[in-house]
């Protein structure tokens, strides 16, 4: 198999957005993560999807996406991109706080469309 670029895209908001609307679960996340030495927002970001919805970290970040769709409408989820696999003319760089159902506006993508950046990037892989 040979190996090549392939691109990306995510519907990109900034943190102190995500702060903004959900200010407590926010900080639950934060207060989450700062409480185990061994994880950081990076390195949750990193590995989000491998983290137990039990665990304390998992928990507090699954209360945060849900508290942000109920008050955005917009789905809320962490992502990633190693700019040492990607290109220097990425978009993005370390974190993504991304958002899911503003791809065709819908209401509460029109609501929050000022706050909403598309953001390209490739994977080398």
């Amino acid at each position: 198999m040979s190996m090549g670029y392939a691109a990306n895209f995510a519907d990109v908001i900034e943190q102190d957005f995500v702060k903004k609307q959900c200010p407590q679960e926010f900080e639950n996340f934060i207060q989450a993560l700062d409480k185990n030495e061994d994880i950081t927002v990076e390195s949750f970001a990193q590995n989000a999807q491998d983290f137990d919805e039990k665990s304390k970290e998992g928990k507090t970040y699954i209360e945060l996406c849900e508290a942000f769709e109920k008050k955005t409408g917009l789905s809320l989820y962490i992502s990633y991109h190693d700019p040492d696999n990607g290109d220097r003319y990425d978009d993005v760089n370390g974190i993504l706080w991304c958002v899911d159902g503003v791809y065709q506006l819908t209401k509460a993508g029109k609501k929050h469309q000022k706050q909403i950046e598309r953001k390209f990037w490739v994977s080398f892989g």
